[in-house]
């Protein structure tokens, strides 16, 4: 079943998984867990999404056709991407700033120990 709305979650142990959201996210944050999230569509209202790990992976999925600003970090761990991101600010192994599409909503992704996916549905 597919959700809609604005989603919010935190997990002090334990992995969040979101499939087929149509919607948005506040923040989702998690200190020993992977999070995985499917965004089908974003809804046009939300401004900024966080994503944050401290023991875990984080991987993302949004529209194609999706415009963003992106924050991606990793202190310990590697990012990889198939969007077509244009870098502004800092890019390397463990950073990556930059937009997509133009711009738009923006969305930060930090994981202190993981890898970080950003990637099309």
């Amino acid at each position: 079943e597919k959700l809609e709305g604005t989603i919010t979650a935190r997990a002090s142990s334990g992995d969040i998984k979101i499939l087929e959201l149509r919607g948005g996210v506040r923040t989702i944050r998690t200190s020993s867990g992977d999070i995985w999230v499917e965004l089908e569509e974003i809804d046009k209202a939300i401004s900024e999404m966080s994503f944050q790990s401290t023991s875990g992976n984080i991987s993302l999925f949004v529209p194609s056709d999706i415009g963003a600003d992106v924050d991606i970090r990793t202190t310990s761990g590697r990012i990889s991407t198939d969007l077509a991101i244009t870098v502004e600010g800092t890019m390397g192994k463990n950073e990556l700033q930059g937009t997509i599409g133009g711009g738009g909503i923006f969305i930060k992704l930090k994981a202190t120990s993981g890898d970080v996916s950003l990637r099309k549905v």
